[in-house]
């Protein structure tokens, strides 16, 4: 072999060598730092000081790194390539974000990987918000309402059902006639909070009853036929009203009071008699028999009216009309348009109080069921699948609201903050917080919408652009005020954001993910009253509620800069973006609309102080 063969052999065996060596560097994994403990959303309680942090490095000589938590130095174990450091907790902060960033001395690259957990108390999620709704309804509301339900309950009054068939006075049998029956002009009801018992005052206007008077006697004795005009039956009976054993509605029973469960008084009493072929019935005895009539009939009531075995299953009538009515709410699925999650409450109390009724409720909160064809001629419903999967949700400390204001209302609804929290964690299992956005309002993202970021500005300006979001921590309301005083503290954690260009692949669309920032955000919300509605306000974004940070970085844009400036674009983007203002009518309420008057804060709750009108 002559010289210049060899010496072209010897440059391809050199040429190869450094291809290979070149292929394997670009083929080997960059390297990895990672937290192994805690894993991202881990709860601590509230006065947790300080965390332990574990974790390990990957594709890296452990002897050439160093490796810090937050700043704190971690200590690495060479022979396991892990790590340990204890990093103090930011006092009455409730994500504390935990960064270990692991830098190599020969190169200086750092390698950085993040996790957040919650300094909080923790409701797991397949517990009970306990008393998670509130309700009270003072004496003008109990007014408002008294119409409505005296209005429904008429449409189901059967005079006749309230009245005995026939009694007895003094040897005579009295019948009520059926054809026609016993006849009102109308109802009214009087519903008036006590201390323990709610009194109800049912008022019968202009009664007609028809009665046969049947005595035997010598000579065939007397018949009669009475008309019985009444001006006015008032029927006053005594409720107490509880939690059903589910709690799935109001029990409603009836009670005495000052030894009587039922008072019935008459006024505007008239009658005519006719005995035609029976014998004489004088003028004079008509009134008598009238009172008689009167007091047997008062008796009668008194004792239809009445609850015939006390504590038994069996309810009093009246008490039973309320509890029917009552029934009607249907209370315990509320269903709120667009939301994904399917809300369960069960009433834990109800009070009779000198100022109205008031109620508090249990609340689960749950993804909704995915129902999908299943066999034949029937659906298979299946419970939504989390994601991501959040062990449960920011317990807010509570005591128990006042639901009493100066303003003007007739009924206040609650809702607890940790019950908005654990809407908040289901809503986030149900993907409600990942989004697609291929444009935003009408215009298309391309790459010079983010020209701002250099590696952004040198694709191609019209390079279309997707902008991916996902929650993996639900968002929390806190116990705080908002940070510029608003009624309500919204804090957010690592929400992950993904700018992806696409391209076509023979056709087909095909994400290239160019970088991907986890944002934390701390936002003031107002709830306003406002022309009967409530108006949710977003109070001020600036730079030091946000913060950025750089999770993947393929486009090899500078981390440093997305996170100092990243903050101070947002915060005068955001509000274009999702806007600063949204208003909701409220619902019906026993055929009554709500109008809201006022929304304040007390303990642990939010509470909607409201007005009832005629609905609309």
């Amino acid at each position: 072999m002559d010289h210049a063969s060899r010496s072209f052999r010897a440059r391809a065996t050199v040429t190869l060598a450094v291809s290979l060596v070149a292929l394997t560097l670009a083929c080997k994994p960059p390297a990895e730092v990672r937290i192994t403990s805690p894993a991202h959303g881990t709860f601590f309680p509230p006065t947790t000081s300080s965390i332990v942090v574990d974790g390990s490095i990957h594709e890296v000589d452990p002897a050439n790194v160093q490796v810090s938590v937050n700043g704190v130095p971690a200590a690495v174990d060479v022979e396991s390539k892990t790590f340990r450091a204890t990093v103090p907790t930011v006092a009455g902060e409730v994500f504390q974000p935990l960064v270990a960033e692991m830098t190599n001395l020969s190169s200086g690259k750092v390698s950085r990987s993040r996790v957040v957990v919650v300094t909080g108390d923790m409701r797991p999620d397949a517990f009970t918000i306990a008393n998670g709704f509130g309700l009270r309804v003072v004496q003008s509301g109990l007014d408002d309402i008294a119409p409505v339900a005296a209005a429904l309950i008429e449409q189901q009054l059967d005079l006749a059902a309230l009245l005995p068939s026939s009694f007895e006075d003094d040897g005579a049998t009295i019948t009520i006639v059926q054809n026609p029956p016993p006849s009102f002009r109308g109802l009214a009801l009087v519903l008036d909070a006590n201390t323990n018992r709610l009194d109800v005052t049912g008022i019968i206007d202009d009664v007609s009853v028809d009665l046969r008077i049947d005595k035997p006697g010598i000579f065939g004795g007397v018949h009669c036929d009475m008309q019985l005009d009444i001006g006015e039956v008032r029927v006053t009976t005594h409720q107490q009203l509880s939690p059903t054993s589910d709690g799935s509605s109001i029990a409603v029973r009836q009670v005495k009071v000052n030894g009587k469960e039922v008072t019935v008084a008459f006024s505007g009493l008239a009658s005519q008699v006719d005995c035609s072929g029976s014998g004489l019935f004088e003028k004079k005895k008509e009134k008598r028999v009238r009172d008689k009539v009167q007091e047997s009939l008062t008796t009668a009531l008194e004792r239809f009216l009445v609850d015939p075995d006390g504590f038994g299953p069996e309810d009093a009538p009246i008490a039973a009309a309320i509890e029917e009515q009552l029934a009607a709410l249907d209370i315990g699925s509320v269903e709120v348009p667009g939301l994904r999650s399917e809300i369960e409450a069960r009433f834990a109390t109800v009070d009779e109080l000198a100022v109205g009724l008031q109620a508090f409720l249990h609340v689960d909160v749950n993804p909704r069921v995915i129902v999908r064809p299943g066999l034949p001629g029937g659906v298979l419903s299946l419970p939504a699948r989390p994601d991501p999967d959040l062990p449960g949700s920011l317990l807010v400390p509570s005591g128990t609201p006042t639901l009493h204001d100066i303003v003007l209302h007739d009924a206040a609804f609650a809702v607890s903050l940790s019950a908005i929290n654990r809407l908040l964690m289901s809503e986030t299992e149900a993907r409600r917080f990942a989004l697609t956005l291929d444009e935003v309002k009408g215009e298309p993202l391309t790459a010079a919408t983010f020209a701002a970021i250099p590696e952004f500005a040198a694709l191609p300006p019209d390079t279309p652009i997707r902008v991916k979001t996902k929650a993996t921590l639900a968002p929390v309301v806190t116990a705080d005020p908002g940070p510029h005083g608003e009624i309500l503290d919204l804090q957010i954690a690592h929400l992950l954001v993904t700018l992806a260009k696409l391209v076509d692949a023979n056709g087909a669309v095909r994400e290239e993910e160019l970088l991907r920032v986890a944002i934390d955000a701390r936002v003031g919300v107002d709830l306003l009253a406002r022309n009967g509605q409530v108006e949710a306000l977003l109070g001020p974004i600036d730079a030091q509620s946000l913060r950025l940070f750089v999770v993947d970085n393929p486009i090899g844009t500078s981390a440093d800069l997305i996170e100092a400036v990243g903050p101070i674009v947002l915060a005068t983007q955001i509000p274009d973006l999702i806007g600063t203002t949204l208003s909701f009518p409220l619902p019906s309420f026993l055929d009554l609309d709500l109008k809201a008057a006022a929304v304040r804060r007390q303990p642990g709750h939010l509470v909607l102080f409201t007005q009832l009108v005629p609905a609309t």
